[in-house]
């Protein structure tokens, strides 16, 4: 069968889909047995019969990945897709990325503003800066105490947690532009 498209954002809950039939799209019948699998693959399946409206930032957030992929795509690229989230839903949402890039080979591109996420859940980084790639390639070598103070105007460590091996950061204050010399360790 087909859903309908769901717009707006009305305050009536009577008026909200559930989550199922919120996963329509106009442009490409999706029945049941696809939104299905699009709820199972962002852990939402038990959500499933439950207002849209009454899901966790979080949720909602998975929700609408899932919405994405019940059209199949190949390349998935979210615009700040942890904003106005606790950091345990933003980790949930990265997480998720990683998964459905490594198990089911989608290409996941997104704008991220935190450096150290971007760092830790990223292959490849591209910086911009005033519109322009000012810095590109793997977080080891784009994450550094001089780009941060180029491109942020930040003054701050950066070094590679001993046990985990992830990049951290540790911000000391504004740098104003000047380049960061070395930090002593």
């Amino acid at each position: 069968g087909h859903f309908r498209d769901v717009g707006g954002d009305s305050r009536d809950d009577a008026l909200r889909p559930n989550l199922l039939v919120a996963l329509a799209s106009r442009h490409l019948p999706i029945d049941a047995e696809d939104a299905g699998r699009a709820l199972d693959a962002v852990d939402l399946k038990d959500f499933a019969d439950r207002p849209l409206s009454s899901l966790s930032g979080g949720q909602r957030q998975r929700a609408f990945i899932a919405m994405v992929l019940t059209q199949e795509p190949r390349l998935l690229f979210l615009d700040e897709p942890t904003s106005y989230l606790d950091i345990a839903h933003q980790l949930n949402i990265l997480q998720l990325l990683t998964r459905l890039k490594t198990e089911d080979g989608l290409t996941v591109g997104a704008a991220l503003h935190d450096i150290a996420q971007a760092a830790q859940f990223a292959d490849h980084l591209v910086v911009l800066s005033a519109g322009r790639i000012v810095a590109q390639g793997a977080p080891e070598a784009v994450v550094t105490e001089a780009m941060l103070a180029d491109v942020f105007g930040v003054k701050a460590r950066v070094k590679r947690d001993s046990e985990t091996g992830q990049i951290v950061i540790l911000p000391i204050g504004p740098d104003h532009g000047r380049h960061l010399r070395s930090v002593p360790g």
